[in-house]
């Protein structure tokens, strides 16, 4: 593999992605219920802390640990899998996508926290 093919692997790994976080938010999130919500998009990972179980944060590090032990499974020499519709990639991919939403959770948490100077969040 070169690295031309490799930026190219890389880049429809990330297409495949979006389109995954895309649907996943509209079915679990379901954002247009709540327009006035700058943390509606995380709204189904802030479930554990409407509960008092734990910070949001921590509870996508939970999910984060179920999807890196059925990794570990999966990479595992003749383990077979139950759940045919989900490979190894789709769980790279979900992985990849946790974290992104774990950044893109507390970028939003902190600014509608402390927004700027003189300026209050919508």
């Amino acid at each position: 593999m070169e690295l031309n093919d490799l930026i190219g692997y890389i880049k429809e790994l990330d297409l495949k992605a979006v389109d995954i976080i895309c649907k996943k938010n509209h079915d679990y999130a379901a954002p247009e219920s709540d327009k006035d919500n700058p943390l509606k998009l995380f709204k189904n990972l802030m479930a554990c802390e409407f509960m008092g179980i734990t910070k949001t944060e921590q509870g996508m590090l939970i999910r984060l640990t179920d999807k890196f032990s059925r990794l570990c499974n999966l990479l595992k020499e003749g383990h077979k899998i139950a759940v045919k519709d989900e490979s190894l990639e789709d769980t790279v991919i979900d992985i990849q996508n946790y974290l992104k939403l774990l950044l893109a959770y507390r970028k939003v948490k902190k600014s509608y926290e402390n927004p700027p100077q003189g300026q209050k969040p919508d």
